[in-house]
C-alpha cells in the first residue's frame, strides 16, 4: 500500500533542491510543514485508542493481541485500527496546534500529516479537519516512525521540489525527522529535557502550545469524590450499641481499600468508556476524554491503585474483608466490562455493590449487620441505583448518542417503568425502616420511638424530592455524589443525625 493517500496535491513549481527558499520568493516555494498526528495533533494515541474500543465491545478480542504483535508493529497497528476503528470527529484535538496550523495554511504553506498511525485513521482525520493537502502514514508493511518516517518525508519533498521542510512532532521518536528538518516546532506538552535537546540541536525551534498539569489529571482520574460513597463501611459502628469508637482505626482501613480499589476500576472504566464520554456533556472533561492524561498511562495508574489498596486490606484487616473487597473488585469490574449493558442487571449490580459497602464495614471492625438494615440498604440503595441509571437514559435519550455508544440495554419506553420501580424501591425502604420502629427489637437500643417516626418523614422527603430532581434533568451525577453537595440533602442529613441522638439519649 502506498502511504501517501489519494489527497489532492498543492504541486509547487520548480524549487531546486539545491537552493534554499529565499526571502521574496513565491509563497508555493515556501517549505512544506510535516505535521505528527499522535500526541502532536491530538493529545492521544490512536492505537491506545483502538485497544481501548475493542476493551468496550469485544473484551475477548484482547487476548488475541499478543498473537498481533507477533506479526510486527506494522500488522499490529493495522489489526487493531480496523477492528478499534476512530472517531474523528470526537477526537482530543489540540486547539493551539489547530489554530498555528490554521494560520499557517492561510500563509500559503502546503500541510502534510505525517504519522505512524495507520492510512485509514489518518485519512479519517485529515479529511474531518480539511487542512492537509496530503497524507503520509503506515500500511501493513512499513511503520512510518523516526526513520522511516524521515525517509517518506524526503522522498515526498524531492518528488515536488521542495528543498527543505519543517516538522511539528512531540516525541524522542521524531529526533530522526528533526534532524533533516529547516524549522523545528515541537508542542508544549512534550518533555522539558527533550525541548531542550531539540533547542540544541537546532536553533530555530519553536514551542506550540503549554504543558499540561499531570499530576492534578491523575487525582482527578481517581476520581476522589467518588470515595464519599465509603462512608457506608462506617455504618456499622454509627449504630451500634454502644458506639465501639475504638474500632474507627480499622473503619478507616476498610475506607481507604475500598476507596483505592475503587478508584483502580474508575481508570480502567474511563478507558473504556473514552469514546462514549467524549459525546457526554459533562463526561467529556474526563482526563482521558478530553486528552488530558495520555491514554497509556491508565493501566499504570489502575494497577497501583488496585495494589495499594489491598495491601492495605492486607496488613490491617481480617481475611474475609480481604474476600469482600475481592468479590466487590471482580463485581466492579465485571460491571463496567459487561453487566451494565443488560437492563435490570446493571441496577441490582449497583445496589448491590453499596450493600457489600455496609457488610464490609461490619466486618472490618467485627460488628454484625443486622437484617433490619440489609434489609432497608437493599431496598434504598436500589431506588438510588435506578435513579442513577434513569439519569443517565434520560441525558442519553434526548441526546444525539447512538444506541451503540450507550450500550446500556434500555429503550425510550422503559424510562417510565425505571422510575416507578426506583420510586417504589424508595417507598419500601421507607415502610422497612416504619416496621423497624414498630418492632421490639428496637426498645433495647433507643429510649424513645418519636425522634424514628420523624426520620420517616424526613427519608420519604428526600426520595421522593432526588426522583423529582432527576425527572427534571437536574440530577447530573452520581446520588450519593450529589447528595453531599445539595444543600436540602445535608440540611436532612443533619437533622436526622439530631434525631437519632435524641432517640438514643
Amino acid at each position: 500500500m502506498n502511504p501517501i493517500s489519494d489527497v489532492p496535491l498543492i504541486e509547487a513549481p520548480d524549487c531546486h533542491l539545491d537552493s534554499p527558499v529565499k526571502e521574496g520568493d513565491s509563497d508555493s516555494c515556501r517549505a512544506p510543514l510535516f505535521v505528527d498526528l499522535d500526541g502532536t495533533l491530538i493529545a492521544t494515541d490512536l492505537l491506545y485508542e483502538g485497544i481501548a474500543a475493542i476493551a468496550a465491545r469485544r473484551p475477548l478480542e484482547l487476548l488475541k493481541l499478543p498473537y498481533w504483535i507477533s506479526q510486527g508493529r506494522a500488522q499490529f497497528k493495522q489489526k487493531v485500527a480496523s477492528e478499534g476503528g476512530a472517531d474523528a470527529d470526537y477526537l482530543p484535538y489540540r486547539s493551539q496546534v489547530v489554530d498555528f496550523l490554521t494560520e499557517q495554511r492561510k500563509a500559503g504553506v502546503s500541510l502534510v500529516l505525517a504519522t505512524a498511525s495507520p492510512q485509514e485513521l489518518a485519512e479519517s482525520v485529515s479529511e474531518h479537519l480539511q487542512l492537509f493537502d496530503a497524507v503520509l502514514a503506515s500500511d501493513g508493511e512499513r511503520n512510518l516512525k523516526a526513520e522511516q518516517k524521515c525517509e517518506a518525508i524526503q522522498s515526498y519533498c524531492r518528488e515536488r521540489g521542495f528543498s527543505k521542510f519543517a516538522y511539528l512532532g512531540d516525541s524522542r521518536a521524531d529526533l530522526e525527522v528533526w534532524k533533516h528538518a529547516s524549522k523545528c516546532y515541537i508542542v508544549g506538552s512534550a518533555s522539558p529535557s527533550l525541548i531542550r535537546q531539540l533547542r540544541t540541536m537546532n536553533a530555530e525551534t519553536e514551542v506550540i502550545g503549554s504543558r499540561s498539569q499531570t499530576i492534578g489529571a491523575v487525582w482527578r482520574v481517581l476520581r476522589p469524590h467518588q470515595w464519599i460513597k465509603n462512608i457506608l463501611l462506617f455504618v456499622p459502628i454509627i449504630v451500634s450499641i454502644p458506639q465501639n469508637w475504638s474500632l474507627v482505626y480499622l473503619g478507616f482501613a476498610a475506607f481507604v481499600a475500598f476507596s483505592l480499589c475503587a478508584s483502580s476500576v474508575y481508570v480502567f472504566n474511563d478507558m473504556i468508556d473514552i469514546r462514549a464520554d467524549r459525546r457526554h456533556r459533562r463526561k467529556r472533561r474526563r482526563p482521558f476524554a478530553s486528552g488530558e492524561l495520555p491514554l497509556e498511562y491508565g493501566p499504570v495508574i489502575g494497577l497501583c491503585a488496585f495494589l495499594s489498596g489491598f495491601a492495605v486490606a492486607l496488613l490491617f484487616l481480617n481475611q474475609i474483608f480481604l474476600l469482600l473487597l475481592m468479590v466487590y473488585f471482580a463485581s466492579t469490574t465485571l460491571y463496567s466490562i459487561w453487566w451494565k449493558r443488560k437492563m435490570l442487571v446493571d441496577v441490582f449490580v449497583l445496589s448491590g455493590l453499596y450493600t457489600i459497602r455496609l457488610f464490609a464495614g461490619g466486618v472490618a471492625v467485627g460488628i454484625p449487620v443486622s437484617e433490619w438494615l440489609l434489609t432497608f440498604s437493599v431496598f434504598l440503595f436500589s431506588s438510588l441505583a435506578f435513579l442513577k441509571r434513569y439519569a443517565e437514559l434520560l441525558h442519553h435519550f434526548t441526546s444525539k448518542v447512538t444506541h451503540q455508544e450507550r450500550r446500556r440495554g434500555y429503550l425510550p419506553g422503559d424510562l417510565t417503568l425505571v422510575e416507578s420501580m426506583g420510586v417504589t424501591s424508595g417507598y419500601l425502604s421507607v415502610l422497612v425502616l416504619a416496621l423497624y420502629i414498630h418492632s421490639p427489637e428496637i426498645r433495647p437500643l433507643y429510649s424513645r420511638s418519636w425522634p424514628m417516626w420523624i426520620v420517616c418523614g424526613i427519608l420519604l422527603y428526600w426520595i421522593s424530592r432526588m426522583w423529582m430532581k432527576a425527572r427534571r434533568g437536574s440530577l447530573t451525577d452520581d446520588p450519593i455524589v450529589f447528595a453531599v453537595k445539595d444543600r436540602i440533602s445535608l440540611i436532612a442529613g443533619g437533622v436526622v443525625g439530631v434525631l437519632l441522638m435524641i432517640a438514643k439519649l
